[in-house]
């Protein structure tokens, strides 16, 4: 067991986009759980803009985990039900160790507190 992972904690979801038809001839969108998974969330102190592919994305948590099945269409809900848009999905020097996921917050899901 790596060091980190003793702080992984389970419950956390990773949704992925769905087109699903809506009964009159059109499609939308729909997320469903794609991922059940165990890891740490923390808060990027301050508010850091991380540069990426000529744009400055806004960063407020960053998700550390095994490496799994996770791409930058899905996105991530905590075990509190708090919303996160996936901005990078690093698997740092391609080591498979574990994944570096940034995140920034967006909302939060009443469903998952019921």
């Amino acid at each position: 067991m790596r060091a980190i992972e003793r702080y992984y904690k389970p419950g956390i979801k990773v949704q992925r986009s769905i087109s699903v038809k809506n009964g009159i001839g059109g499609h939308t969108e729909q997320w469903n759980e794609h991922l059940n998974i165990s890891g740490l969330i923390d808060a990027v102190s301050g508010d850091k803009s991380i540069s990426a592919a000529k744009e400055t994305e806004r960063v407020t948590h960053i998700l550390f985990c095994a490496v799994n099945d996770i791409q930058s269409s899905d996105r991530i809900v905590d075990q509190l039900g708090n919303i996160y848009r996936i901005k990078l999905v690093d698997n740092p020097m391609q080591m498979n160790s574990h994944m570096e996921i940034l995140l920034e917050m967006v909302g939060h899901d009443q469903v998952s507190e019921q």
